[in-house]
């Protein structure tokens, strides 16, 4: 599976990509945009889901890659459609796992506790079951596919995102449940689970003060 979505997701990207930048001149412009930009998202999602994502940064769709992450970020700070900000924002938080993993946090116990984990995991976890994905990735075998770069990005750029984004008048939560379940507020668990850095820190000492948050 994998060297088949390997070689069909550059020319895929490359006509989405192609169909996205042209204006939409009329309503049924905007329909296909917006269903395509739904479809493209939620295969993402699946690739991710799937640990697929080596295929984005293959060596045959690694030139794509830059392309790809600036266009999921446009979307992550788009709340005026927060259908495809809540999938780009799932995005970036299991790209943190795929591809910020350190080293010192593979080889360290999980940061979470146990009653943090299904019945599932749990029993993966001390050899009593298998991983039910196929192409379930060990976290030493995450740390060594680490992508050169992306824990600056994590840091520099999806870090202050997860401030900017709630602060923006157009971004409304509109029930108990969406707050629970949102993927903007996964994305700091996984940077913790992936790197074990001081995340409490950085944001108290770093990205709050800019953003004017005390506590």
């Amino acid at each position: 599976m994998f060297e088949t979505i390997d070689m069909l997701l550059l020319p895929l990207l490359s006509r989405i990509f192609s169909v996205l930048s042209t204006p939409a001149t009329g309503t049924d412009d905007a329909t296909i945009h917006k269903s395509l930009k739904s479809a493209y998202l939620q295969f993402f999602t699946a690739l991710m889901n799937a640990n697929l994502d080596g295929v984005f940064i293959s060596e045959r769709n690694k030139p794509e890659f830059e392309n790809v992450i600036s266009t999921l970020l446009r979307l992550a700070n788009d709340s005026s459609d927060q259908a495809s900000q809540r999938l780009a924002f799932g995005f970036f938080s299991k790209s943190v796992i795929a591809w910020g993993s350190s080293v010192e946090a593979a080889n360290a116990p999980s940061v979470f506790a146990d009653s943090a984990l299904s019945a599932q995991s749990k029993a993966v976890n001390n050899g009593t079951a298998v991983a039910t994905n196929q192409h379930a990735i060990t976290r030493s075998s995450r740390a060594a596919q680490a992508f050169a770069g992306y824990e600056s990005f994590i840091y520099q750029t999806l870090m202050p995102l997860c401030f900017e984004v709630p602060a923006n008048p157009k971004f409304i939560l509109k029930s108990s449940q969406q707050v629970s379940n949102n993927p903007y507020w996964r994305v700091h668990p996984s940077i913790l689970s992936a790197s074990r850095a001081d995340v409490l820190g950085i944001i108290r000492n770093c990205h709050a003060p800019s953003k004017h948050v005390t506590g």
